[in-house]
């Protein structure tokens, strides 16, 4: 036993019986307990005992000062505070019970505890003799536990560092970001906002021409690559073509110049890689990553998508995701473009077809990083963040209302009365009440509201009245959220549910995609979770707009000074960073992004007639330039006299007529 101040067990109780087991078994750093810290001390050098690293002086005088330093905080206690002296016993051992005067005990060794003796109903632990300036006048008991218990740090959200992020009420935001969306389906010249270069290395430039009518962009090679690029800057690129290309293709994303820029190569041949991820770097070309399918078949249009996200690198095709790499050799805002491919004179003028060309910046990913969180000495590991927020706060798009038309329109089937069951009470952010159908009339009933412009909407929320319990019986159990197709004057069906029970008033959120705008959206309900009564009650009704997706990482310390390198979470929300005194906590928040299809009509060769006459075009699946061309030959019959044998065919070519002619065949 030994005496220390009361002020230790009377101020910090808690902390007390921290240090206490410090001492024993509590973490030290990052290893287990002192002891084992000393033997890993001692392992850097075997040769030399610990007690040696130190002098006597040092020994000397570390504990001349901490006698100092308990003596002073011992009259402190007692002369301010009036607190007499404690007879404390941690328990680190037995040496403190005295065993002839206890009994009904059992000692924990390894926690450092004193139990009640499993078998006895009643213990009674009495500690050895001990000697006070004064008679103690007070005796405390510290009672432990064997539960784990948890200790929270709340992170100042006032402070951090903001990277594309802004605070606004208290919240953590996106910045405001110019968004820029590059759609061309060739419908006007616009070849001008392009430049057409050909590969470094080659001398050949290539040949591009744009049909408005057809909306046809159509490249002939040069020698090898050839580019066409388009001046648009972005960091983050995602680049949609279209195209029934006849030779080998591609697309540019992030070009810097020609000598550095990533590529997706597109192919059509059998036997060889049909998608190619590729990255350009001081004029070095290197494959990243490959399909062996090909990436089309000729003649049959073709979506073909590259993104460009940071350091992630993805080809689609048809929709589908078909590779995804990271590279980080090439980064900042580059330029957009596209790419032929001649691989020799004979097949050098096979032009690739674009139909459509699409380049989207992505809105910004921003992130927060807390400050850092010091967990304390006595801090425990493992850690885990809590209540964790996957997707930001997803806002409903309908105002609030005060009335059916106070701010665009509530409409309903029917409604119970006007004055506490409206369809527009299902919008007043209020679930008191809200709208409930008329009493008696049959299923299906819906609500809905009309917006005063076209909105996106990916998602609705629904939450019970709350004035009894037997409303919940009345909530939707079968239903579908709609939109109204304006241009077809019909209902699309943009979510279906089935079954859903409502057994509290939490409110349940159904997400969809959806890419397209519409001014009026409703829920329209075939069935409740009344069987009897048809009625149908919506508490309250939101419908949600696009969202921000959130991600978390973690870097730990063990001084506060050298992180590690930022980690994401694992799947359970545990920290994946090794554990550490010093927590920072970043958050990388980022938009949603669309890309919206383009409708590409097919010209087959028998609509040429609708168009005017042009010997140089031809039409086969879509419009494009001749490189071959028939002619009939006629018979000289100036050359040869009527006693001649045979004739002499002629075919006159006004060479004025064409830029480049390969070869000539007579059949």
């Amino acid at each position: 036993m030994e005496i220390i101040s009361l002020s230790k067990a009377t101020k910090a109780k808690k902390k007390i019986a921290e240090v206490n087991n410090r001492l024993g078994s509590g973490v030290e750093d990052i290893h287990a307990d002192v002891k084992t810290r000393l033997a890993e001390l001692e392992k850097k050098d075997p040769g030399v005992a610990l007690l040696n690293r130190v002098s006597a002086m040092e020994a000397a005088t570390a504990a001349n000062i901490n006698k100092h330093n308990l003596r002073v905080n011992a009259l402190i206690n007692k002369n301010k505070y009036h607190m007499t002296d404690l007879a404390l016993d941690d328990f680190g051992d037995e040496t403190g019970i005295d065993a002839t005067k206890s009994f009904g005990y059992v000692y924990d060794a390894t926690g450092k505890k004193v139990k009640i003796d499993p078998s006895k109903s009643v213990a009674e632990v009495v500690t050895t003799a001990e000697v006070l300036l004064e008679s103690p006048t007070a005796v405390v008991i510290s009672q432990q536990s064997s539960n784990t218990s948890s200790d929270m740090k709340a992170n100042d959200m006032s402070a951090g560092s903001l990277m594309n992020t802004v605070r606004s009420g208290g919240k953590i935001q996106l910045a405001a970001k110019k968004t820029f969306t590059l759609i061309d389906n060739f419908s006007k010249d616009i070849l001008g906002l392009y430049t057409p270069v050909p590969d470094p290395a080659n001398t050949t430039k290539p040949y591009w021409i744009i049909n408005t009518t057809l909306g046809v962009l159509s490249g002939t090679g040069g020698e090898n690559n050839d580019f066409l690029v388009r001046d648009f800057q972005s960091e983050d690129a995602d680049i949609e073509i279209v195209t029934d290309e006849q030779a080998n293709g591609g697309i540019l994303a992030r070009l810097k110049d020609l000598n550095n820029t990533y590529m997706l190569a597109i192919s059509d041949r059998t036997g060889s890689f049909g998608l190619q991820i590729y990255k350009r770097v001081s004029g070095t070309w290197t494959s990243l990553a490959n399909t062996t399918e090909p990436a089309f078949t000729r003649g049959v249009k073709t979506t073909i998508r590259f993104t460009v996200t940071g350091n992630v690198l993805k080809a689609y095709l048809n929709g589908v995701e078909k590779l995804s790499v990271t590279d980080a050799s090439i980064t900042g805002s580059g330029r957009s473009g596209l790419r032929i491919l001649g691989a020799s004179l004979v097949s050098k003028y096979n032009e690739v077809r674009y139909n459509h060309i699409q380049v989207n910046e992505y809105p910004a990913i921003g992130t927060y990083e807390s400050p850092i969180m010091d967990l304390g000495v006595n801090a425990k590991g493992p850690l885990t963040l809590s209540d964790l927020v996957t997707h930001g706060s997803i806002i409903d798009s309908v105002p609030m209302l005060t009335s059916a038309t106070s701010n665009g329109t509530a409409t309903c089937s029917s409604q119970w009365d006007a004055t506490a069951w409206a369809g527009w009470m299902a919008f007043d952010n209020q679930i008191r009440y809200g709208w409930c159908s008329a009493s008696g009339v049959a299923l299906p009933h819906w609500l809905g509201y009309e917006f005063l412009t076209a909105t996106a909407i990916t998602g609705y929320r629904m939450a019970p009245a709350i004035d009894i319990a037997a409303r919940l019986a009345q909530m939707p159990k079968n239903f579908m959220f709609q939109a109204y197709d304006e241009g077809t004057l019909t209902w699309l069906t943009l979510d279906t549910q089935s079954g859903v029970i409502w057994s509290d008033y939490s409110s349940k959120t159904f997400r969809f995609k959806n890419k397209k705008t519409f001014k009026k959206y409703r829920v329209y309900v075939t069935a409740n979770n009344n069987g009897t009564d048809p009625a149908v009650i919506i508490g309250n009704l939101e419908m949600l707009g696009t969202d921000t997706i959130l991600k978390y990482y973690t870097a730990t310390s063990i001084d506060g000074s050298a992180f590690t390198s930022y980690a994401p979470l694992n799947a359970d929300g545990s920290v994946a960073s090794p554990y550490g005194r010093y927590v920072k906590v970043k958050a990388e928040l980022s938009g949603p992004s669309e890309v919206a299809n383009k409708v590409i009509y097919d010209f087959v060769e028998s609509e040429g007639t609708q168009f005017q006459t042009n010997k140089y075009i031809q039409f086969d699946g879509s419009m494009k330039p001749k490189n071959i061309y028939l002619g009939a030959m006629v018979i000289d019959t100036a050359f040869k006299s009527a006693s001649q044998a045979g004739n002499l065919l002629r075919k006159v070519i006004d060479v004025g007529e064409f830029k480049t002619i390969e070869k000539i065949e007579v059949t």
